[in-house]
């Protein structure tokens, strides 16, 4: 007989549920009865992620139940096959085909159902459709490795376990997707969607609504006949339809008002109170607060999607990513190159892009859209936990590209990132008998390591992330040193850099809490790992042949000689100037700029390594798919930072009240000290004082008199008696002996 691994190491179920701790699911454990129901599980709604969640998996035990919280990271699409699961799933989807929601993990049930993992929809968990629930706000589910008797006809209560069908990735990033706006315009009672604690009863057949009709009590009949009414404006019924339907069922509703009934048996208007419950119906559909309600999907629709999978994140490329990769030849090369020597496709592309705009010379700008001309500079994180291969992809990029080389002046030196005054020095040093003399015009500043930017950043008056603002954006470079020797001026349009940086996210707070000049927004995160790595290696493509594109073989890298300008496609320009305008009037996002330029950056990095010296509309949304994929991996890091905030906290939590706990111990001790001291001295040498007469001697302290006491007769200092006077039972004291 073997014993199960309940290890995390021995148990990748275990594995799986502490990536999701580390998202911020709240995790609890609960003993299970004979139905596999929790027992005894109170308060499993107030469980906190962190170290408490952890402490929950690490204590998990074979037999019981490990429960996943839902609502703050996650929702749970809940499938039960056995009430009508599988029949309401094409419905579902065919209502979420305009916006669905991401699924980041699939768990199969032990009753053969399914659990879908989406992101926290902000609402509060209600049934969808027959046999399909919603687990969000006040909702939980049980978890892999749990095991619980099947409740599938035919399993005769077998025990069975969840299991992962596709589990949830580390590098998921659930709290970056804004919830679904199809989900939220589900056909039910739509306003109380995000009300706190309100749950729905989701949908229910004309049977049932018609019969809640029947029940309902005076005041709450309008309320119960418009939800019968939407339900056959959901079933798409026209409205002369819904009027028949209702002339015949309204004359057994009770009436409460014998003035002003729902149907009048005779004269009057028949439809007066019907057409206050239809909606406004215009070219064949409802309308609601000026919104048109989606149909149910007809037999023929549904015929269509049954068969239509859902988005997935897991190991196949979603179409999104796998549209950017195959969108252009060399992007598929550098893919292939990517998974060929086992890097991130991303990282690489980074690499790439580094070299390939670092050859470009300075006086080649981005257009004069806003104020003045743009830099071709960038900053690059290649993002990834210490062991993801961060610098590897630099290598690769030396053999997956060979470059026609330009002007020697315009080969870029890969340079140590050091001071923000260093950073000036990279491009010219003073001699005393040139001046201001320049020793390169380009230059690729590294930092695999966050930590050594972190230390350079803290360091006392260190200048290095003001500097990197100005070389983000072009602008000149040094300090107005009173020595001449100092006062390295570097002139904007002079210089080119493309500075790549590694990031741990638990370590990316130098760059993402300096929020306020936006020099996180200047950022272009690439994930430096790769969730859809396939399973093997496909061969080495040939290296791509890049050269500078012949119209800017003329151009110069002084400063002082002509700019040549950079087009661009029109959407790209109107995006700019839109941002910038809703800005200029108060009511704009002030970061969104960054975040456009920085596109605008990369559009062009996509461009030139085309060949081209044009902005296409194909550079601009490849680019705009990028930047959406940068927001989520700053997303990721925003939250691990969180998280370790969330860690810090708590340990210091832990210590403070540990240290509070022990002052609280050390002050009692000397209080103990200090009434056991006088009531030594109370207690006669001969004779003996009861329990009431000490505590009139100290009335201050008959709390912790009454702990004294005891100790002080363990101790055998004093002898307790216990006596009877006037009828009542009294304790004396006297001491040993006497």
């Amino acid at each position: 007989m073997s014993i199960a691994d309940g290890s995390v190491k021995g148990n990748p179920d275990l594995y799986v549920a502490r990536i999701l701790a580390g998202m911020g699911v709240p995790i609890f454990r609960c003993k299970l009865d004979a139905s596999g129901n929790p027992a005894k599980a109170f308060g499993w709604q107030n469980t906190k992620p962190g170290d408490i969640s952890y402490s929950a998996i690490d204590r998990w035990e074979p037999g019981w139940g490990l429960g996943a919280v839902c609502g703050s990271v996650f929702d749970v699409v809940d499938v039960d096959p056995r009430n009508g699961g599988l029949e309401s799933w094409p419905l579902l989807l065919s209502r979420l085909a305009d916006d669905p929601p991401v699924i980041f993990g699939i768990q199969a049930t032990p009753s053969h159902g399914f659990h879908f993992l989406i992101p926290a929809q902000g609402v509060t968990r209600c049934k969808l459709l027959p046999g399909i629930d919603l687990q969000a706000r006040s909702g939980f589910v049980f978890i892999a490795p749990t095991i619980r008797p099947s409740k599938a006809p035919g399993d005769s209560g077998e025990p069975r376990g969840y299991r992962w069908i596709s589990p949830v990735q580390p590098e998921a990033t659930p709290w970056y997707h804004e919830p679904s706006q199809a989900f939220l315009e589900l056909p039910w009672d739509a306003e109380r969607i995000t009300g706190p604690g309100t749950a729905r009863s989701g949908r229910r057949s004309p049977q049932e609504l018609q019969a809640a009709v029947l029940a309902a009590e005076a005041g709450e009949q309008r309320t119960a006949l418009l939800r019968l009414t939407e339900e056959y404006e959901f079933a798409g019924w026209p409205p002369e339809a819904i009027r028949d339907t209702l002339r015949n069922f309204l004359p057994s509703v009770p009436v409460f008002d014998p003035d002003d009934p729902w149907y009048p048996a005779r004269g009057g208007n028949p439809d007066r109170h019907i057409n206050g419950l239809i909606d406004k119906y215009r070219d064949g559909r409802y309308l609601r607060h000026g919104r048109p309600i989606i149909p149910d999907a007809t037999e023929d629709e549904l015929a269509g999607i049954r068969e239509v999978e859902p988005v997935v994140v897991g190991r196949e490329a979603p179409p999104a990513e796998e549209a950017f990769w195959t969108a252009r030849k060399d992007l598929a090369i550098i893919r292939q190159w990517a998974q060929a020597q086992q890097v991130s496709p991303w990282a690489l592309l980074g690499e790439i892009l580094a070299e390939v705009i670092a050859r470009v010379p300075p006086t080649f700008v981005l257009p004069r859209i806003i104020a003045g001309y743009g830099t071709l500079n960038m900053l690059i994180a290649l993002t990834g936990n210490s062991s993801a291969g961060k610098g590897g992809a630099s290598s690769v990029a030396e053999d997956a590209v060979t470059y026609g080389e330009p002007a020697l002046l315009m080969r870029p030196d890969r340079i140590p990132l050091g001071s923000g005054e260093g950073l000036a020095k990279n491009y010219g040093y003073w001699r005393r008998d040139t001046g201001l003399t320049r020793c390169a015009y380009t230059s690729i500043p590294t930092c695999y390591e966050i930590d050594t930017f972190t230390a350079i950043v803290e360091r006392g008056g260190a200048t290095l992330t003001a500097e990197l603002r100005k070389f983000f954006s072009g602008e000149t470079l040094g300090f107005g040193y009173g020595g001449q020797d100092k006062r390295i001026i570097i002139p904007k349009y002079s210089y080119r850099g493309v500075l790549i940086a590694g990031v741990q996210p638990e370590q990316s707070s130098i760059i993402l809490n300096d929020t306020g000049s936006g020099f996180a927004q200047r950022w272009f995160f690439l994930d430096a790992t790769d969730p859809y790595a396939p399973d093997s290696e496909p061969d080495r493509p040939a290296s791509l042949e890049w050269t500078l594109p012949r119209e800017l073989d003329e151009l110069d890298v002084e400063a002082a000689k002509p700019l040549q300008v950079m087009d661009i496609c029109a959407k790209a320009e109107e995006e700019i100037k839109l941002n910038r305008k809703q800005n200029l009037r108060g009511n704009g996002d002030k970061l969104r700029g960054h975040a456009l330029y920085t596109q605008e950056k990369f559009a062009a990095g996509l461009a030139l390594l085309a060949m081209r010296t044009e902005i296409t509309e194909e550079d601009w949304d490849l680019a705009a798919y990028a930047m959406r994929k940068s927001d989520m991996i700053r997303a990721r890091c925003e939250h691990e930072l969180e998280q370790k905030r969330y860690g810090q906290a708590w340990a210091q939590g832990k210590a403070e009240g540990i240290k509070q706990t022990a002052a609280e111990d050390s002050r009692e001790l000397e209080q103990k000290k200090r009434v056991a001291r006088l009531v030594m001295s109370h207690v006669p040498a001969t004779g003996r004082i009861s329990r009431g007469a000490l505590g009139k001697k100290m009335p201050a302290d008959r709390e912790i008199l009454q702990k004294v006491l005891p100790e002080l007769v363990s101790l055998k200092l004093l002898i307790m008696e216990n006596d009877t006077y006037q009828g009542r039972s009294v304790d004396y004291y006297r001491r040993p002996g006497k």
